[in-house]
């Protein structure tokens, strides 16, 4: 999986939060309806009866306090390298879906540190690559090692938070697709009803949005149901993150400080007992029962 490697948002998705207005929008929703083929096979069916509720449809934001946090986004200077883009955007979207069931979001500073803490467990991971002391094939874990036990020791974001966004971060992943499929159907949508492109692009980020949070407040409950509605939406990759997540979690209680020599001491300490997950071909039947049987490192809820 990839994290932040640098900060910055793609030009086409900036947003000004001029409103479309809903007359004649729904009329048109219709159109907002893409193929099967363009919505994630796992959550297909249900994709698709989002897709025209009104919520979706609407240009406005169900979650308004995040305007904030989009206009940080925005300030940015937009980026030309797509991966860079695309892994904001993945964090914009975990952003979004952080407090499911509710209308309270992450706070902007709180949010902002995440991203921080995501370029600097990359640009660590970067280096840790570079001297040789760890090799391409630890080099996922890594940053997802570093991401968590950085964001842990973050005197602006709780265990709790930590805990939230980064899984929220793996929904991101498997929601991307559904994300960009709506945002593109709903802009042409917008443009087709007259309105200027930028206003436009507002209006169908904001569908996008409140579509993935939809889609993820559907099935997040059914995966709590069903193992077999967790697999499939989740594959290998998602569950070694929530492992290493979960596992750098647990070993930055065991430091005060946390410097690059706590981070390598941490890290390999976690290898060295065979608690981290380096490859995803190590994702097994086991492993996933006991990410699925410990909630705390998939679900992104409240927990009792």
């Amino acid at each position: 999986m990839n994290l932040l490697v640098s900060l910055g948002m793609t030009a086409c998705l900036s947003l000004n939060m001029a409103t479309p207005p809903s007359n004649n929008l729904r009329s048109l929703s219709d159109e907002s309806r893409v193929t099967t083929n363009d919505v994630a096979q796992t959550m297909e069916e249900i994709a698709l009866e989002l897709q025209a509720d009104p919520s979706c449809t609407d240009g406005v934001l169900e979650k308004p306090a995040y305007n904030e946090i989009l206009a940080i986004i925005d300030a940015r200077p937009a980026l030309r390298n797509e991966d860079i883009e695309e892994d904001l955007l993945k964090l914009s979207i975990a952003g979004y879906i952080f407090d499911p069931g509710a209308n309270n979001i992450i706070a902007s500073t709180v949010y902002v540190a995440f991203e921080a803490e995501a370029k600097g467990a990359v640009d660590e991971a970067n280096k840790w690559r570079d001297a040789g002391y760890i090799d391409q094939n630890h080099y996922d874990s890594a940053k997802h090692f570093l991401w968590s036990f950085r964001c842990m020791k973050n005197i602006l974001i709780s265990e709790d938070q930590t805990r939230a966004f980064t899984i929220n971060y793996e929904w991101a992943n498997c929601l991307l697709d559904n994300y960009k499929a709506h945002y593109k159907a709903r802009l042409n949508v917008y443009l087709k009803a007259g309105y200027d492109e930028e206003t436009a692009q507002g209006g169908a980020r904001a569908d996008a949005l409140d579509f993935v949070n939809s889609l993820k407040l559907y099935n997040e409950p059914l995966c709590l149901q069903s193992i077999d509605k967790f697999n499939e939406i989740f594959n290998e990759d998602n569950i070694m993150d929530f492992h290493n997540n979960y596992i750098a979690r647990e070993y930055s209680k065991d430091y005060f400080f946390w410097g690059e020599k706590e981070h390598k001491e941490a890290y390999s300490k976690a290898l060295e007992n065979g608690d981290l997950c380096v490859n995803v071909s190590n994702v097994d039947l086991a492993l996933t029962l006991s990410v699925y049987n410990n909630v705390d490192r998939w679900y992104s809820g409240a927990l009792n």
